[in-house]
């Protein structure tokens, strides 16, 4: 997290190589909606503490061993809704902005 008490994107791709995964997996984003991460890119440490609390997940083991579950818990009819909603607005990067390219929406 470094001083800032934020994680840029060099240390989500590095947590990304942790956790064995690409950081362009959806788990990834699945696991930004968990946490309530407002921007793309970064996961405060407010927002890791309280993703990995949801996930009680304290150590990458614990971790790995919780993306299935989350997986599963996105997946819900009552939680998919709102992942996709968070997905879209997670997406945008301009403050005005309301709708995303094409490739932007395929990678997310």
């Amino acid at each position: 997290m470094g001083r800032s008490r934020t994680a840029n994107t060099g240390g989500i791709e590095a947590f990304c190589s942790d956790l064995d995964v690409e950081h362009t997996d959806v788990r990834i984003l699945m696991l930004a909606w968990r946490m309530n991460a407002e921007r793309q890119g970064y996961f405060t440490l407010e927002e890791w503490r309280r993703g990995l609390k949801a996930l009680r997940a304290d150590n990458l083991s614990k971790l790995k061993k919780a993306l299935p579950e989350l997986e599963k818990e996105v997946l819900r009819p009552q939680n998919f809704q709102d992942f996709y909603a968070y997905s879209f607005r997670y997406c945008l990067t301009e403050e005005k902005q309301k709708s995303i390219d094409i490739d932007v929406a395929c990678v997310c």
